[in-house]
């Protein structure tokens, strides 16, 4: 009876604690142990802007391949999905919910590659990722154009070194969604938007 008593208050006390720990949930996480491309990522979502800029480049893929005729498939609806996941995440955001918000803009940045492709072709990827390669010597080479030229520098590198080595592993998602990443930070730290915002 004893051991059985026992096994019951040990199991009852697994079970508080565990509900307790779903109660509270890891929404704040040291910024210093993320992955470099959440890190980012919270950076980015403070601001709106480099939500709508996210969105912006599946518009300017699809009225490209409008322009030169090419007929992959519609993306509206990839479109619209990752601006409610944007939304989500900005909101997430605000809530003090880290977790969620990371999630939310990785889904919108997923979705934005997926519309980008849609509209391109797979060739519209490989653009991105070669593109967002080029962007570090691009800072390099006008250094007072950017806030934080060095750290930038050096963050879109690596985001493009992980870019390259998803699209060579086939994962065409993975690679768009970090050139989205990439442009996205590129932009945001670009001194004459951030005037531009402010005037």
């Amino acid at each position: 009876m004893k051991t059985k008593k026992s096994t019951l208050v040990l199991a009852a006390l697994t079970a508080a604690f565990l509900a307790a720990c779903r109660d509270e949930g890891p929404t704040d996480l040291p910024f210093e142990d993320l992955a470099l491309e959440d890190q980012i990522a919270l950076e980015l979502l403070a601001d709106p802007s480099t939500s709508e800029t996210a969105l912006e480049l599946a518009g300017i893929q699809t009225s490209a391949a409008q322009r030169k005729g090419w007929g992959w498939g519609s993306n509206q609806n990839q479109r619209s999905q990752a601006q409610q996941r944007f939304r989500e995440a900005e909101a997430a955001l605000a809530q003090g919910d880290q977790v969620r918000a990371m999630k939310r803009a990785r889904e919108g940045r997923q979705l934005v590659a997926q519309a980008i492709e849609l509209a391109g072709g797979p060739q519209a990827i490989v653009g991105m990722v070669e593109h967002m390669e080029a962007l570090p010597a691009m800072i390099s080479a006008d250094p007072d154009a950017y806030a934080n030229p060095g750290k930038l520098g050096l963050q879109i590198g690596q985001v493009a070194e992980r870019a390259r080595q998803a699209l060579q592993a086939g994962d065409r998602t993975q690679a768009g969604a970090l050139g989205v990443l990439g442009e996205q930070a590129f932009r945001h730290n670009h001194r004459h938007q951030h005037q531009q915002q402010l005037g």
